[in-house]
C-alpha cells in the first residue's frame, strides 16, 4: 500500500483493503475465498513491492496461493 500511495500521492489503504487481496498467506487465501463467493472467477495476481523482492513475492503467491486457492 505504502508504494502506491507514494506513486499516486494519496492513502490508498481503504481502497486497497476494500478492492485488494493484502496480508499472510492464509489471509490471502481467505480474501480470494470472499471474491470467488461473491461470484469472481477471475483473479490477476500482482506484487506490488520494491521491484528487489518482486520475484520473490510471485513466487510467495504461486506457492501459497495460486495452488492451494485451485486445490479449494
Amino acid at each position: 500500500m505504502e508504494k502506491l500511495s507514494k506513486r499516486y500521492a494519496q492513502d490508498f489503504g481503504p481502497l486497497a483493503r476494500k478492492y485488494g487481496v493484502i496480508g499472510t498467506p492464509a489471509q490471502c487465501l481467505e480474501q480470494l475465498g470472499r471474491f470467488a463467493e461473491a461470484g469472481c472467477t477471475y483473479f490477476i495476481l500482482d506484487a506490488i513491492c520494491d521491484p528487489a523482492t518482486e520475484a520473490e513475492q510471485i513466487e510467495m503467491m504461486a506457492a501459497e496461493l495460486v495452488s492451494k486457492f485451485k486445490a479449494s
